[in-house]
């Protein structure tokens, strides 16, 4: 099925950004979007290639191997290929050249470089609604291929939108990389924020870089000093936390987070509350990677792995061993309500639903100042309301004491 006739999504001119996919059906988090075998490979010796050599012989050299490697392709996808975008050739007013073409349309694999007749105009955004995935040949056959699925509940119309580069980066550090790499300007709608709802989100994905740093260094600390690793708990929960709120719970980015709560909790001896954090582990990953992913991925856990973990935390590969007072527990409940959205148990540790089931728009969230000023008002409006119920009260109170006497008085 090609690109033109496939119902899910459809290849339109975006304002902006040039040409782009946008939804032609409703998705919720977790769908499969596409599934896509390359065009072709560039593997990592090709990669290699292009980090240290900038001579014309040895461009040369890289156009003449790219050309090989086309040229062994059906006709009608070395047209599909030469119908992808290179910015360099824009940028430079020259013909496209195979090696601007990968540039700038390539998505990694492990190691590898991949050219997709599909999968390559997926658009850049800094709250992507796609997540992309490299299988290395365990699913659909024979090949490695990427499988794209939805970030969160995506309507028809929206703009299907992948990252390109680090998301845990200021804006200003963001646009940078991309009009370097891309020769674009990012306007997503992070990008688009303004005053403090941009300064919020900058201070956000950047403590979110802290906190990752800051635990990195407590877990090499407490291999000679275990009692530090107490203080990793409260990192872990203010990382999912802001992952939560910045990332609206993006699976890519909750898998990780939730990674780190897993190995906190375990570490502070706390068993249930480690369960938990492998649960919504274990969700973020079917969500990110299906319900049949078998190779170990992000954190190093395949599913299979990180089933084993939540009936069991105990059954765990980390860098610290302690004794934990748990018991197995069946699984299929939990496989039940993650299919069903998300294993939403850990609201009351993070003080927000985990799997919102709505996207809020960037632009509508409050200000942490207005969101301060809001509060002062409705807290000004209750302790306004509440004196006036006293006033009322003691109003009450006191005519039914002068009714009294007066009823008294009669008699």
């Amino acid at each position: 099925m090609g690109i033109q006739s496939d119902p899910r999504f459809a290849l339109q001119d975006i304002p902006g950004k040039g040409r782009g996919l946008v939804a032609s059906q409703a998705f919720e988090r977790g769908d499969v979007i596409l599934h896509e075998k390359p065009l072709f490979i560039a593997p990592k010796e090709y990669r290699d290639l292009s980090g240290r050599h900038d001579s014309k012989e040895a461009m040369a050299f890289r156009e003449a191997y790219l050309t090989k490697l086309v040229a062994a392709l059906a006709p009608s996808e070395r047209e599909a290929v030469w119908d992808l975008q290179d910015i360099w050739s824009e940028r430079q007013g020259t013909p496209k050249r195979l090696s601007g073409i990968v540039h700038t349309n390539s998505l990694s694999g492990s190691e590898d470089l991949g050219i997709f007749a599909v999968g390559s105009y997926f658009n850049h955004s800094c709250l992507p609604t796609v997540n992309y995935f490299w299988c290395e040949g365990e699913r659909g056959g024979e090949g490695p291929s990427e499988l794209f699925t939805a970030a969160r509940d995506i309507k028809v119309g929206e703009e299907l939108t992948i990252y390109y580069n680090d998301m845990k980066q200021p804006r200003a550090r963001r646009r940078h990389l991309l009009q370097a790499s891309f020769n674009c300007v990012c306007r997503c709608e992070v990008c688009s924020l303004e005053g403090d709802l941009q300064t919020e989100s900058d201070a956000k994905r950047c403590r979110m870089t802290e906190i990752k740093g800051e635990l990195d260094a407590l877990w090499t600390e407490g291999q000679f000093n275990p009692r530090c690793l107490h203080r990793t708990l409260p990192l872990a929960l203010e990382l999912i936390r802001l992952t939560v709120d910045e990332f609206q719970s993006d699976p890519w980015h909750m898998e990780s987070a939730f990674a780190e709560g897993f190995e906190a909790a375990y570490a502070c001896g706390k068993g249930e509350l480690a369960r938990k954090m492998a649960y919504n582990q274990l969700a973020a990953k079917m969500h990110t990677e299906g319900h049949s992913a078998k190779v170990p991925h992000g954190n190093g856990h395949s599913l299979q792995a990180l089933k084993a973990i939540c009936m069991d935390p105990r059954k765990h590969n980390l860098r610290h061993s302690f004794s934990l007072n748990v018991r197995p527990k069946d699984l299929q409940p939990v496989l039940a309500s993650v299919r069903e959205g998300g294993f939403a148990c850990l609201s009351e540790e993070i003080g927000m639903p985990v799997w919102p089931s709505s996207h809020t728009p960037v632009s509508e969230k409050e200000s942490e100042r207005d969101r301060r000023e809001r509060v002062r008002r409705e807290t000004e409006a209750k302790k306004a309301e509440t004196a006036a119920k006293n006033r009322r009260r003691r109003k009450n109170k006191k005519n039914k004491k002068k009714n009294a006497k007066k009823t008294k008085g009669r008699k």
